[in-house]
């Protein structure tokens, strides 16, 4: 590249998938083997004139979701994507030379988004066992001065879990810190969302997404839940999401029931202690750290790369290494 044209390339690290390995069991990007309905009802109504824009379907959306979710559709914002929804906080709220909280490690899509629009991203470290210190991670956001920070809960990629109650002390503590408590994977915990808390605290900010849980990666559809919906529209992009997606998140939400989800919580937990029992027939695991997700991260004796080839090799299985620091850990999906 031109030297002159340097000045215009950020310094981060892009995103990157990959589409080889087609003949392999898809077990490094977190998504379920199903979605959580069949088909036939998922796309009921899907058949509509494809030359109008989304307005009606999306209000739908935002209405089923509202009752799905036990929030007031004037706290929800349909977003392509979870991921979407993280950018658009970012951009809504973050200005250049503002700083921003992150755990280490945490979704790499976090430091990504802030960084591009200029904040100065900080990390605090997750404690040896990759659990959260709550009393010093509010000293080190107070100390810094932090605009927002970023909690995954599940943690992502460890699996651990924080409190509802350390959530809300962070909350409490930190009055004038922006809190974005992301839940992509918050349905496989059993813990009970924060987004009950939205009304009570302007600060706090909550990320779903119909990815993991719902088996809906292809669909993108994700949501923001905050006071600030006027705001956050200022930035979004019009007509975000589409029509289908709309559709079938509508259908979704009104054809779901309460076994539905139980029957897809025990099948999580079957299929963790079927992996946990391969996992242990491997010389190289040294640790599989306690999951409240639909992933295992594990420890290795041996560089996670070399791990991924072989069990690639000997079982056609792709999993998700790590490099650097976790060279030697590996998540594995569900």
């Amino acid at each position: 590249m031109n030297s002159k044209m340097n000045k215009f390339v950020q310094n981060i690290k892009s995103y990157t998938f990959e589409v080889k390995h087609s003949n392999a069991k898809r077990l490094h990007n977190n998504e379920s083997q199903s979605p959580i309905l069949p088909m036939e009802i998922l796309l009921q109504n899907c058949n509509f004139p494809l030359n109008f824009y989304p307005e009606m379907v999306v209000e739908n959306l935002v209405n089923s979701a509202g009752k799905f979710y036990e929030a007031s559709p004037e706290l929800i914002i349909p977003t392509n994507g979870s991921d979407e929804g993280l950018d658009l906080i970012i951009r809504t709220f973050g200005n250049v030379g503002e700083k921003i909280v992150v755990l280490n490690p945490t979704f790499s899509m976090y430091k990504n988004y802030a960084t591009a629009c200029g904040m100065n991203v900080l990390e605090f470290n997750l404690s040896q066992n990759f659990t959260l210190d709550v009393e010093n991670f509010i000293n080190f956001c107070q100390k810094c001065e932090a605009k927002m920070l970023f909690l995954p809960n599940p943690l992502a990629p460890t699996g651990g879990i924080i409190s509802g109650e350390d959530i809300l002390k962070i909350i409490q503590k930190l009055p004038e810190t922006l809190i974005i408590v992301d839940e992509a994977y918050v349905e496989f915990s059993g813990q009970k969302s924060m987004i009950t808390h939205i009304k009570t605290f302007q600060n706090l900010f909550v990320i779903r997404t119909l990815s993991k849980f719902f088996g809906l990666a292809g669909i993108r559809l994700g949501f923001v839940f905050s006071n600030f919906k006027s705001e956050i529209l200022k930035v979004k992009a019009p007509y975000n999401v589409n029509s289908i997606t709309a559709q079938i998140g509508v259908n979704l939400f009104e054809n779901i029931k309460s076994e539905d989800i139980a029957r897809r919580c025990l099948l999580n937990e079957k299929s963790k202690i079927e992996m946990i029992n391969f996992l242990k027939t491997f010389p190289e695991v040294i640790k599989i750290h306690e999951s409240y997700a639909n992933f295992l991260f594990i420890e290795l004796n041996s560089k996670s790369k070399t791990f991924e080839v072989k069990l690639l090799k000997l079982h056609k299985i792709k999993i998700k290494s790590f490099d650097g620091k976790f060279e030697n850990y590996c998540r594995i999906s569900l």
